[in-house]
């Protein structure tokens, strides 16, 4: 017999931010409060959590508090199941919210059917920032009405119960506990598994909602990488399969191959820190789970995009792949039964731009059957008054093989043709394999002037209407009159469908005045100054007709940085006048190429504007681009910008070859702020500079910006090791008796944190100022920072110090290697403080002149330039 109908457990750390509302959901329940109690486990909570439940405990009986020691979520939790005296428990996280009938109907549906399950699930929704999400997760779409649900049933294979919001059966004795496995991280679907095996059956109540709040601090926005938790994740997985005798039940198949999914869009799947062989031997453990899933579970799977799909069917096993054409269809086929079937192939437009008298078209074709077969042949169709011609484009390779995710999944080709749209009116693509011709439909990304999943849609630009339709593009010259009708009818549309928009473009895009010259220069948020800066007090005096702005996204004080006059062309980031001038800019100047750096309008409207906006976009880079980022660096990948400023031979030779740029879209002139780095007049004093750039895996994203996470990175071996790096007494010792100092400096994402390494300003060991000169510092110490390439034109001597290798390695800082390796860098590296003091000591010793091989490697590697960086860049642009 049960003391009360309902136990909730409420596990207790580090939330006093958001304790308050979850105990007031509680409060607030409409279930007879004697029938409920709420079990709140302070699991040795560091802040103030523990204080704030004491408080409510005692006005309110149905709360019980206790306290342990800190033993990690999954003990905490087992601890509640051990001490619940419910008929039934309810998991609630102390950051979450239950509304308000959720647990007396939870426990009114599970009395109806107790006999039948042992769980019982109901929705949950994300809420950001007090609003609650559209965007819920796909079982929901199988869940369609209250009641029970038969697992072993194949259209019940999605309900894929990973989440804790459930209700489950108090067994006693019998309760299934959560695993306490370290770095295990999928306590709550493992849990759900155990109970769910055991009936194959689970209960949906539709008058119950979980409210899960996003907290950064969460356990998935901290450890949740495959640096920790591949090894127990693939035992779980391999030992759950095995445990079935004969096939494993469809309901698992497909909860592993959504694992799967997900975890590759997060970049979290695969252990990439591991050496080849181990690597290998990996790969292989997770494709031999994969081969036990059945190709209708991936077929049929919601959420994965349909080129995934015929990812891991490949997986599988390739050689049982192939492509047939013939009826007017292409089909994929395993074994020979077909599992896909196209009767067109896709072109993806990335680039739709008007040049003079001409279209540049840059797209490629997503088709999942290129990557079993042959290369194709494409070909444009030109259609005058007259005749039609057909051309063959050049096919090319595509970072999109990257296709959502950080691993090539498909292989599909790029193509890039301009089309004199002033000659033929009508243009049409069709693929041919073999001697078949497979017809193309176009579609669209984002950045594009058109939509997708609409028959036909118009863009205006001058004299000519410019119409998408499903299998290419045409145009027609059209008068003055007809362009205003045209547009009147525009802008009816986008008032119904958009109203916020319509009134943002009408305020902004119509008051433009053509005859104006507008440049629009930009640096990073948080950014004191870089090469937008630069470039701009350049240009600022050139009396060319040309007016020019400086935009900036932060509340720093530039005063000092600015004339008086120039002042006045300063704008801010995202006002009515920023998006007007950038609407009607001729040239867009930026530092940093990501849109949210330089585009103020929000891209799930940014076609609607797309046929005002003609500005040529101007990537000056912020440092050479030596990591290995394809997915987001290639030119088919960053759409909205048209060239880019290098000034390496290397940057020029990896962009051609591994990124996709033709030398044309390249402008090889050296960033602006090299013009102020003057190797010629080089101050060399006894000084060394270590700045190490920021990480993303203690930095928490917002929809605007990147706030660092002080917990994160106190937490962290990178503050671990460069504390204790910069506190060796061995390292001091160098310093005094050499008479030499040394300055640090935090990326500014994190250079808040230069406090918490207690630095004495008195100290040879001191935290540098804001902004340094590189030409004072004989050595400079950093890890994977572009920023070494400064040091590398000055051929100044280097040191790499990569505390948390490994991790770099694992892909937890966005990417996990270079395409310009530290080992083959232009100094020593060290990965541990102590390997660290000992080359630095080394290098003080020798003066701090660099050896011969890494001063080589320095020598030659910059374009050979004079000064004048940014006379090269206007003139390469004006």
């Amino acid at each position: 017999m049960f003391k009360y109908r309902i136990s909730v457990i409420v596990p207790i750390y580090d939330v006093e931010k958001y304790i308050k509302k979850c105990l007031k959901s509680l409060i607030n329940q409409s279930i007879d409060k004697d029938e409920l109690e709420v079990l709140l486990i302070n699991d040795g909570s560091p802040d103030n959590s523990e204080e704030i439940c004491k408080r409510y405990a005692k006005r309110y009986p149905f709360f019980k508090l206790y306290s342990k020691e800190n033993e990690g979520l999954s003990k905490t939790r087992n601890f509640g199941i051990q001490h619940a005296q419910g008929k039934y428990i309810v998991f609630l996280d102390p950051d979450d919210e239950l509304t308000k009938d959720s647990l007396k109907n939870l426990v009114d549906f599970f009395d109806e059917h107790e006999e039948e399950i042992d769980i019982v699930t109901y929705k949950i929704i994300p809420v950001f920032n007090g609003k609650q999400s559209e965007n819920i997760h796909f079982r929901y779409r199988y869940l369609f009405k209250e009641g029970v649900y038969d697992l072993n049933r194949p259209e019940n294979s999605y309900i894929t119960q990973t989440n804790i919001n459930v209700c489950v059966k108090n067994m006693g004795k019998d309760n299934v506990l959560f695993d306490t496995t370290e770095n295990f991280r999928h306590e709550d679907q493992k849990y759900n598994i155990d109970i769910v095996r055991k009936k194959m059956k689970i209960g949906y109540c539709e008058g119950a909602t979980y409210l899960y709040t996003k907290n950064p601090n969460s356990i998935t926005n901290t450890i949740f990488y495959s640096y920790y938790i591949f090894e127990t994740t693939t035992a779980f997985w391999e030992d759950l399969f095995a445990s079935f005798d004969g096939e494993v039940p469809q309901y698992f198949q497909a909860m592993y191959i959504n694992d799967v999914n997900w975890k590759s869009r997060a970049d979290i799947l695969l252990p990439y820190h591991y050496d080849k062989e181990k690597f290998d031997a990996s790969v292989e453990r997770l494709k031999a789970l994969i081969r036990q899933v059945d190709d209708q579970v991936i077929l049929k799977h919601p959420k994965i995009e349909t080129p995934h799909k015929c990812f891991l069917l490949g997986l599988k096993d390739k050689d049982a792949m192939s492509v047939k054409i013939g009826s007017g269809v292409i089909s994929l086929l395993r074994d020979n039964i077909p599992v896909f079937i196209e009767n067109s192939a896709p072109l993806t437009i990335c680039k739709f731009k008007l040049l003079d008298d001409k279209v540049y078209i840059d797209a490629f074709i997503r088709s999942p059957m290129l990557s079993f077969c042959e290369k194709p042949e494409l070909f444009a169709h030109l259609t005058d008054k007259e005749s039609t011609i057909d051309e063959r484009i050049e096919l090319e390779n595509s970072a999109w093989d990257y296709y959502h995710v950080k691993i090539k999944t498909n292989k599909f080709w790029r193509i890039r043709f301009y089309w004199d749209y002033k000659k033929y009116n009508i243009i049409t693509f069709s693929m041919q394999l073999g001697s078949e011709r497979i017809p193309i439909r176009v579609e669209f990304v984002a950045n594009t002037p058109f939509e997708n999943n609409v028959a036909r849609s118009s863009l205006f630009i001058g004299e000519y209407e410019f119409v998408q339709t499903r299998i290419g593009f045409e145009v027609y010259p059209i008068d003055e009159k007809e362009a205003k009708k045209h547009k009147n009818e525009f802008f009816k549309s986008l008032m119904l469908k958009k109203p916020r928009t319509y009134l943002l473009r009408k305020a902004s895009a119509d008051k433009i005045d053509p005859e104006r010259r507008i440049w629009l220069y930009y640096d990073c948020q948080n950014v004191y100054k870089d090469n937008g800066y630069y470039q701009f007090i350049h240009d600022f005096d050139i009396d060319d007709g040309v007016e020019r702005y400086y935009v900036v996204n932060d509340d720093i004080d530039r005063d000092e940085l600015f004339t008086s006059e120039q002042k006045k062309h300063i704008i801010r980031f995202g006002t009515l006048k920023h998006i007007k001038y950038f609407l009607g800019a001729e040239k867009v100047i930026t530092a940093f190429a990501e849109r949210m750096n330089f585009n103020p309008l929000p891209q799930s409207v940014w076609h609607y504007y797309m046929d005002v906006f003609h500005a040529e976009v101007i990537y000056l880079q912020h440092g050479v681009l030596h990591a290995f980022l394809p997915w987001k660096y290639s030119s088919d990948r960053m759409n909205i910008i048209d060239r880019e400023v290098v000034s390496t031979k290397f940057e020029m030779k990896n962009l051609v070859n591994n990124y996709g740029f033709r030398e044309c879209d390249l402008i090889p002139a050296g960033m602006p702020r090299y013009d102020f780095i003057d190797a010629d007049s080089i101050v060399d004093e006894n000084k060394i500079l270590f700045a190490p750039t920021w990480r993303k895996y203690f930095v928490n994203p917002t929809e605007k910006s990147l706030e660092a996470d002080e917990k994160k990175f106190l937490g962290s071996k990178f503050f671990e090791e460069t504390y204790k790096f910069l506190h060796s007494e061995e390292l001091m010792e160098c310093l005094e008796k050499n008479d030499w100092y040394l300055d640090f400096k935090l990326h500014p994402i994190i250079a808040e944190f230069a406090p918490l390494y207690e630095l004495d300003d008195n100290s040879r060991i001191r935290i540098a100022d804001r902004s340094v000169d590189e030409k004072t510092y004989r050595v400079f110490i950093t890890d994977f920072s572009s920023y070494c390439f400064d040091f590398v034109y000055l051929k100044k001597t280097l040191m790499y110090f990569v505390p948390d290798y490994d991790m770099f390695k694992s892909g937890m800082n966005d990417y996990r290697k270079l395409d310009l390796p530290l080992e083959e860098g232009f100094g020593p590296m060290a990965i541990e403080a102590e390997d660290a003091v000992k080359c630095i000591s080394d290098i003080v010793k020798n003066g701090g002149k660099p050896d011969k091989i890494y001063y080589d490697r320095m020598d030659g590697f910059f374009l050979n330039y004079d000064k004048n960086c940014r006379d090269r860049i206007y003139d390469a642009i004006k």
